[in-house]
């Protein structure tokens, strides 16, 4: 077979060479250049630049590889509005050009220099970034120009720290021992290939090569570790708070480590509708968070946090029990936009300690007499958090949210994203669902449990099938199984803090306290839409992210109101959605009026035990008495949330994109829709 052609790159894209304006100064000691030349141009006005002495090399002919990006970061120098900023120095052609004398030279617009240095002396470190995408290389020259346009980690690049000698302006810098200032500066390098940055890689490597990256990686582990030991950890600080009274211990430990994994973190990083509508509504509320203080409880990895830190926060508490604080306090030293932006304090913001520590902190940032004038911690503009889960009220972290909001949230002004919740609930019909429950008990139930070894087992089949259908199923599912209009149930986090109703059987939206989640009750009416069977009931969440606006004795929402919702038939979740399968099925005609009511009991191990009764009702709206009319007038269940039935990871689910189910569930994978005639018969046979 004929050897493939080697595959050349297309010549770079050239364009005017555009010059910094004069209100950016110069790099010291490079001079001017014009277009087209590698080399800068000697001019009788330029400043003196230190000629190396030439160095052995086993190269006579300098190699050049062109650039897609010329970045240069700055680490903390000069105002506060510019540190930890990046210049951007790409003009095409650009490259990075090694002499044979052991020089390097980066320049752009076809010559004008930005760094020249000595890569045996003067090279601190080089970092190699994102070389693990080949296709980097097959892109066209349109692709190309996308690329270039955006930030520099999307191309193979390489991070090199030098020392730059200079002379300072108006006198000489070099001592009567003839040394040279030095600078250090670090530069991102953008490739138009893998290839020719692993080359460029090798040709920046030069000096006593294993013993530089060994060195770097030590000094890097160090530079971490004296940042982890900054992180504020006042967790062994807080035995006698409102979260210790309530928790079992044993639940919070498995709870914070299961929070501490990187693993779950990605699960819910990779959750795009999650992650991706935080973000978004952060940023279209970017006015909010502009020079305001602001606290993300339980920060978790400490994406919102970044978040809030890029719309303009002053100052980020990122408030995290687990030892993902850590993993949080790395992430955030990485970016320079952040490092001096967010701060980490791993602790529960229930805690004493952690009010402590802001505290002191607030009093730094504000500084003298207004910062020593600070007694009180409830100087929050801000609160962010991610408190959700399953039903909404699963892991009870919304309970830590409303304490934050009244520890620390200003008491006029504060914002809190999210501001509210709905909870969401309907009957739905699902007979595969009944049928595979009753299959997951026939061990129990079948005949040949009576003589299993020699034992009857079959005993303890009733028992086995309550169990089953005890737990409630996390799924996603098809819209068109719901027999009714779903209810809702709206609670209201940041509402004004009027006198709630002694009733607490009400849906109505009110502002929600830590105190009313210890115990909900959820009633609800429904009019089926068609004839069916009720299976049980299927719940689902949204949250709302808005600033509203005071208009007189009300409020009006704001023009960014934007909801984050985990319903039916919308796109899929990490949270999905949950349902509560009665152990008996109820018959419902159209048009028939039924009602719910809902019981959610707080247990000790951070989760909810759920009692529901679902009941016809008369056209005047009032209970039918059970005891005298037919079986089916009520069915009723009890749930424990702590021990949910996870189906998603079984069947493909009707809200995966078709690369979703391929991705989990492999090529010959269809979404369920149902079971033949036999299979629904003979359910109905076992029940």
């Amino acid at each position: 077979m004929a050897r493939k052609k080697p595959r050349t790159e297309p010549p770079p894209r050239w364009s005017e060479p555009l010059l910094a304006p004069p209100s950016q100064s110069e790099i010291p000691g490079t001079g001017d250049a014009s277009r087209g030349a590698a080399r800068p141009v000697d001019r009788a006005d330029a400043e003196p630049m230190r000629v190396a002495p030439p160095k052995p090399t086993t190269s006579t002919t300098p190699r050049r590889f062109h650039l897609a990006v010329v970045r240069e970061l700055h680490t903390g120098a000069g105002s506060a509005e510019s540190a930890g900023a990046s210049v951007n120095y790409t003009r095409e052609p650009a490259w990075i050009q090694f002499e044979p004398d052991g020089t390097a030279v980066v320049a752009v617009a076809g010559g004008c220099p930005v760094a020249r240095w000595d890569v045996r002396e003067s090279t601190n470190d080089v970092a190699a970034l994102n070389f693990s995408t080949p296709r980097d290389d097959r892109r066209g020259d349109a692709e190309m120009k996308d690329v270039r346009t955006e930030s520099f980690p999307e191309t193979p690049s390489l991070l090199v720290s030098i020392r730059e000698e200079y002379t300072r302006e108006g006198h000489e810098a070099r001592s009567t021992q003839g040394t040279v200032d030095k600078k250090s500066r670090a530069l991102v390098l953008g490739f138009h290939g893998v290839k020719d940055a692993r080359d460029a890689l090798i040709a920046l490597s030069v000096k006593e090569k294993n013993q530089n990256r060994d060195a770097s990686r030590r000094k890097l582990a160090e530079a971490f570790d004296g940042l982890r030991r900054r992180v504020s950890d006042v967790s062994t600080d807080d035995d006698s708070d409102v979260f210790t009274k309530k928790i079992d211990r044993t639940s919070a430990e498995t709870y914070f480590s299961y929070y501490a994994s990187l693993a779950e973190q990605q699960n819910m990083l990779q959750d795009r509708v999650r992650t991706g509508t935080y973000f978004t509504a952060i940023l279209e509320h970017r006015a909010a968070f502009f020079g305001k203080i602001v606290m993300d409880v339980g920060a978790g990895s400490g994406v919102l946090s970044c978040f809030a830190a890029l719309a303009g926060a002053r100052r980020v508490y990122a408030v995290e029990a687990s030892d993902m604080a850590d993993h949080c306090a790395t992430l955030v030293a990485n970016d320079a936009r952040l490092r001096d932006v967010v701060k980490v304090i791993k602790g529960r913001v229930e805690s004493d300690a952690v009010r402590r520590a802001v505290l002191e902190d607030l009093k730094g940032i504000h500084g003298g007499a207004e910062g020593s004038s600070i007694v009180d911690a409830r100087a929050i503009d801000v609160l962010v958090s991610e408190p959700m889960g399953t039903m909404l009220f699963n892991e009870r972290m919304i309970e830590s949210f409303l304490i934050a909001r009244d520890t620390f949230l200003k008491p006029t002004g504060g914002q809190m994203f999210p501001r509210a919740a709905r909870l969401h609930c309907a009957p739905f019909e699902d007979f595969t669902l009944r049928a595979e429950i009753l299959d997951k008990a026939t061990f129990w139930c079948s005949d040949e449990s009576k003589d299993f070894y020699g034992i009857d087992v079959s005993v303890l089949g009733p028992e086995a099938t309550k169990t089953y259908f005890a737990q409630p199923v996390v799924d996603a599912f098809d819209p068109t199984m719901l027999l009714a209009d779903p209810a809702t149930f709206e609670f209201d986090f940041l509402g004004e803090n009027e006198q709630t109703k002694t009733n607490r059987e009400t849906n109505t939206k009110r502002r929600l306290n830590a105190e009313h989640l210890e115990r909900l009750f959820l009633r609800a009416d429904y009019v089926a839409r068609r004839d069916g069977v009720a299976h049980g009931l299927a719940w689902w969440f949204d949250v709302e992210f808005d600033v509203r606006n005071p208009i007189g004795s009300c409020t009006r929402n704001g023009q960014n109101r934007r909801f984050l919702t985990t319903a039916p038939g919308a796109p899929t979740t990490h949270w999905f959605q949950i349902r509560t399968p009665f152990r008996d099925a109820m018959k419902i005609e159209k048009n028939a009026r039924v009602e719910t009511k809902t019981e959610m009991l707080a247990s000790a191990n951070q989760s909810y035990a759920v009692t529901a009764v679902l009941a016809r009702r008369d056209s005047d709206g009032r209970n039918k008495n059970v005891a005298t009319k037919e079986k089916e007038q009520a069915v009723s269940g009890t749930w424990n949330l702590k021990d949910p039935y996870y189906r998603q990871l079984h069947y493909p689910q009707p809200g995966y994109t078709e690369a979703q189910t391929k991705r989990w569930y492999g090529d010959e994978a269809a979404e369920v829709r149902g079971a033949d005639a036999r299979f629904f018969a003979d359910a109905e046979r076992r029940s």
